[in-house]
């Protein structure tokens, strides 16, 4: 195994029970994938002639992957190495301090390198007035810069992205698509009489534009794109050709209902227009028929997978999805009373349901926004990777936990490439 020129050469054991340590740790508790990961790359490195470090070899002894699996298409195991990276600086951080050496895998490849610890005791029993090793982060900015670093990590995994996208195309020619059809989804009217429940029209709207998006063919507007229009010109000022317009509201046997209707700006037209009674004020099959009318009502064909995951439910827990609602509507306030609000109410929504996949994944956002503007990052981001991780292990299609991690890796690993990697995955 390489190691650094320290004065000291450790051996075979040595090694291996600092392995055991790290793997027993709090960090990489139940971290199955980067267990597995960082045994086999220390294990192989002992020699120096394998060749089982390469990416394909550890896609399929590692993770599983088939005799098919292409690099250039899946990036799992980049990904699961700068998660790996990830859990490793944070184990010397915190964790790690005292131990005697580092085990590593530097970028560039998977060969596990052992240093000695520079700062640490000498042995792995915890001993010794040594600092943790710090991980970089910049002080939390101050008012409308706040926003600014959102946008600017945004705009740079937006960038990732569309070099990955034409790397893709200069690679293989691609089918010509069906034109887009761009959409605008003004938030619902809450219409209940009472204030204190328009979280679930907030939610409601969320959950459509967010769902709506995923369906093939459809160019969905932010909700912040559609927050700084004039309701009554936002076809015009958005640029799309259909809406969808609603509002909650209670019927006279205290029944939820919402009203919806879908239509075509250029000619006024309406596609779609209909009422939805929720049973036992669950939202979620009534979320689900009005994204299904929305693709009957535009022509949009899909096929089996592609219908399946649009109708897909969220949760099998109404009080879940209430929760989880209650949860995006205080995170829309993005002040750390708003992310500590629905801190509380997603972490309500997992506790009832704990595949709730979207719910994890909305932990994750929330405490990363504490971490990048309003409290100790060391406090918050790892916390946000770890939800983050646990939603993609429940739902590895989730794109916004992937984009999540993809913007930890950015501001606070500082690892390009593995921001790369997430927003490729």
């Amino acid at each position: 195994m390489p190691t650094e020129a320290t004065g000291v050469s450790p051996t075979t054991e040595e090694i291996r029970a600092q392995l055991a340590h790290i793997l027993a740790s709090r960090v990489f508790a139940g971290a199955q994938r980067s267990q597995r990961f960082l045994r086999y790359v220390v294990e192989k490195s002992f020699d120096s002639g394998s060749d089982a470090l390469k990416e394909y070899t550890i896609a399929v002894e590692v993770f599983e992957r088939d005799a098919s699996y292409d690099p250039s298409i899946d990036a799992t195991v980049r990904v699961e190495a700068g998660r790996l990276r990830s859990r490793l600086h944070e184990y010397y951080a915190e964790d790690g301090k005292h131990d005697p050496f580092i085990i590593d895998v530097p970028k560039g490849g998977y060969r596990a390198t052992v240093t000695k610890h520079p700062l640490a005791a000498t042995t792995i029993d915890g001993t010794g007035p040594s600092p943790a090793i710090p991980i970089a982060m910049p002080d939390p900015p101050a008012g409308r810069r706040k926003r600014g670093i959102w946008i600017t990590a945004t705009c740079i995994l937006s960038l990732i992205a569309g070099a990955i996208m034409l790397g893709r195309q200069h690679r293989a020619p691609t089918p010509r698509m069906p034109a887009t059809i761009a959409m605008a989804i003004l938030p619902f009217a809450n219409q209940n009489g009472v204030d204190a429940n328009g979280y679930l029209s907030e939610g409601l709207t969320q959950n459509l534009i967010r769902q709506c998006s995923e369906i093939p063919r459809l160019k969905v507007m932010s909700r912040a794109a559609v927050d700084r229009v004039n309701r009554s010109s936002a076809a015009s000022q958005l640029n799309v050709t259909i809406l969808l317009t609603g509002a909650l509201r209670k019927d006279a046997d205290g029944n939820l209902v919402a009203d919806a209707e879908l239509s075509n700006t250029k000619d006024g037209s309406v596609l779609r227009s209909r009422q939805y009674l929720a049973e036992q004020s669950d939202l979620q099959p009534v979320q689900a028929d009005i994204v299904q009318d929305v693709i009957e009502g535009l022509g949009i064909e899909l096929d089996a997978r592609q219908s399946a995951h649009t109708q897909r439910p969220l949760t099998s827990s109404p009080a879940a999805f209430d929760a989880f609602l209650q949860g995006e509507s205080a995170a829309r306030d993005a002040t750390a009373e708003g992310y500590h609000l629905a801190i509380k109410s997603d972490e309500q929504a997992v506790s009832k349901d704990p595949g709730f996949a979207l719910a994890w994944e909305a932990l994750a956002e929330s405490h990363a926004g504490l971490g990048m503007f309003f409290e100790p990052a060391r406090q918050h981001m790892p916390l946000a990777r770890r939800y983050a991780e646990r939603a993609l292990a429940i739902d590895s299609s989730l794109s916004q936990a992937h984009g999540t991690l993809g913007l930890i890796h950015l501001v606070y690993d500082w690892d390009y490439g593995a921001a790369q990697a997430e927003v490729a995955a």
